[in-house]
């Protein structure tokens, strides 16, 4: 995997977007660390409203693991993020943002951890296809 990111667009309202993923990180076995109600936040700080915008971190626990075996800092260059937002048309937007160990020059000096990045990514390819029959695929930004 060498692309930053993925979106798709879902012909979906935004609640049921995020419920549905948030059960297929369960069933892939990716667990959210953090997640920002970038909506809220904004309004609090600035006080201005936009649109509903959720952020997760996600990451494997299990590849977690086994990238701290070889690197203590690897597991934070495992997570993903996944980018849930409101479209004015009633659509909805999710982009997946790749693990650090995905990118090119990370991946020649720590091949371990890039097989682990590239397993994280499948899983996340895995949550992004139960979307397929619903979307619209929007160009990846490199």
């Amino acid at each position: 995997m060498t692309l930053s990111s993925r979106h798709i667009v879902v012909d979906e309202d935004f609640d049921r977007v995020i419920l549905d993923v948030l059960r297929a990180l369960q069933d892939q076995r990716l667990e959210i660390a953090a997640r920002v109600d970038t909506r809220e936040l904004v309004r609090r700080t600035t006080g201005r409203d936009f649109r509903r915008h959720l952020a997760f971190e996600v990451w494997s626990p299990d590849l977690a693991v086994e990238a701290i075996g070889q690197d203590l800092e690897g597991c934070v260059f495992l997570m993903l993020w996944f980018v849930i937002y409101e479209l004015a048309d009633g659509e909805t937007a999710i982009a997946v943002c790749w693990p650090r160990a995905s990118d090119p020059v990370y991946r020649r000096e720590h091949p371990q951890l890039a097989a682990a990045a590239d397993a994280q990514c499948v899983k996340a390819e895995h949550v992004l296809a139960g979307f397929r029959h619903k979307t619209r695929e929007v160009a990846s930004v490199a």
